[in-house]
């Protein structure tokens, strides 16, 4: 997507404070949507990536549409996964995670090449993206409030945390 007036004006959408401009985006086609390789081995994102990495910023939920997405190199699925963790710490963790800033590494581990030498090691791995603990507590009260909500007949109401 080029700077058009489309892409500016759904790139500046605001919303109240606490809200996210878009409830939902969905971007169909989203293999399209890549990085390539520069010389210094940093993956350089086309216009496309970039405006989807910055609308995910603005949304509360993201859905890819894409029946291939692989097209040319694994790390095109890492391209796709940092647009679905954009403000969404429980997709690939946070910047921190060894998911978002080791994914030549996670491939391999994803397909075998290579084990967690220790349990410390694979630990590493797993605790980023696993949320923390004291969440559990907000994340129970919450569903609780969805529950009692429902039970009264008000219908469904939108949970106030990006998926």
């Amino acid at each position: 997507m080029r700077d058009s007036v489309e892409r500016k004006a759904l790139l500046e959408r605001r919303a109240r404070p606490g809200e996210s401009p878009y409830g939902i985006v969905i971007l169909d086609e989203a293999h399209k949507a890549r990085g390539s390789a520069t010389p210094s081995g940093e993956r350089e994102p086309n216009n496309l990536l970039q405006f989807m990495s910055r609308i995910a910023l603005k949304a509360r939920h993201v859905i890819l549409g894409t029946a291939t997405p692989i097209q040319t190199d694994p790390m095109d699925l890492w391209d796709l996964m940092k647009v679905l963790g954009s403000g969404a710490d429980h997709v690939l963790g946070d910047d921190l995670s060894r998911w978002r800033n080791r994914p030549e590494d996670a491939l391999r581990l994803i397909r075998g090449e290579v084990r967690p030498r220790a349990e410390a090691d694979a630990w590493e791995w797993l605790r980023n993206p696993l949320p923390p603990g004291a969440e559990r507590e907000a994340l129970v009260r919450l569903h609780q409030a969805e529950l009692r909500h429902a039970r009264h007949g008000r219908g469904h109401r939108p949970l106030p945390c990006r998926s």
